[in-house]
């Protein structure tokens, strides 16, 4: 007797790992900009100005970083769905981590725009 054909949920996997890839690296951007931005700039104040520019760009970088993992889920759902007959697992991690990749590479693009000098 054949065994009964399952369902392939695989694609779940796509959307599971670009969201927590994708969270996990803002994170670590996040942490490291904090950090290294303005102890590389001399301070805050070398940035932008003042210090409540500094609170408006962790604000913005959080806000981007919100967006951007958003839009990874999106993203992961919609190139999961698309491949939602291929039974291999470890192609649908890869899907994963090119969503978070490109995601990650956004939010980096976006980082350059929250940070660039207010004239």
């Amino acid at each position: 007797m054949a065994e009964p054909r399952r369902p392939p949920i695989g694609w779940l996997i796509t959307p599971l790992v670009g969201v927590i890839s994708t969270a996990l690296g803002v994170t670590v951007l996040f942490l490291g900009q904090a950090r290294l931005v303005p102890w590389l700039a001399g301070g805050v104040e070398n940035v932008c100005g003042t210090v409540d520019c500094g609170l408006g760009v962790g604000v913005l970088l959080l806000f981007f970083g919100f967006l951007v993992v958003s839009c990874a889920m999106v993203a992961g759902t919609v190139v999961g769905l698309r491949r939602r007959d291929d039974t291999d697992n470890r192609r649908a991690v890869r899907r994963g981590l090119a969503v978070a990749g490109w995601s990650l590479l956004a939010y980096a693009v976006l980082s350059v725009v929250a940070w660039w000098p207010q004239a």
